[in-house]
């Protein structure tokens, strides 16, 4: 990943008016999803960068670009390769990574991108790739806990496995560049929030 990180960031930085990629984290059910879906729904406005993942299908992803599904082996042959700028494996089978190529490109082209990154990554990403803007999406673990059980798609081990990853955000708190609370009721001003740091900030200079 460190050999990977100098060869994407030399070209990054031998572009004049490149692009800025924003990386949004939180634990599950913070709303990272939700805010993914409306920041990119303006075509121009922002490029998704698609996160590969071995988890299973749900009825939901049938409208989002969020993933690109594939096996477990393919996934370790990425991930030993080099290819995600970073990874995570959870539990019951479930591998998700952020890959190189789909973050940079359109960064060299002068667009703003935005990725999702896995939980507890934060500062090793910040220090590979330091352009980098991290955005933290908060939310209480009770309100977590109700989005969860309403979500109705995981197990109760699922859950559980999940709300100990969101006890352990504060860990992490102090690596982020921008904390952004969504708890119920606020994902109007978490949206407006973004889309004015996106648009302040898109372009290096």
């Amino acid at each position: 990943m460190q050999a990977q990180a100098r060869i994407w960031r030399a070209k990054l930085h031998s572009r004049d008016g490149a692009g800025t990629l924003f990386l949004l984290d939180g634990a599950s059910c913070s709303g990272k999803s939700t805010l993914v879906d409306r920041l990119t729904a303006d075509a121009g406005f922002l490029e998704l960068v698609p996160r590969y993942s071995t988890r299973d299908r749900r009825t939901d992803d049938q409208r989002r670009r969020e993933y690109i599904f594939i096996s477990h082996e393919a996934f370790r042959e990425r991930a030993a390769a080099g290819a995600f700028i970073e990874y995570r494996d959870f539990q019951f089978g479930m591998s998700y990574g952020l890959p190189w190529a789909e973050a940079f490109m359109p960064l060299l082209e002068g667009r703003a991108a935005l990725g999702v990154i896995n939980l507890g990554n934060v500062e090793y990403v910040k220090e590979l790739v330091p352009e980098a803007v991290t955005v933290l999406v908060d939310a209480s673990l009770e309100t977590i806990r109700r989005r969860l059980v309403a979500r109705g798609v995981n197990t109760q081990e699922q859950i559980d496995e999940r709300l100990g990853n969101a006890a352990r955000v504060q860990t992490y708190r102090r690596f982020y560049d921008f904390v952004v609370t969504n708890e119920e009721g606020v994902l109007n001003e978490a949206e407006a929030f973004l889309r004015n740091l996106i648009a302040s900030r898109g372009t290096r200079t």
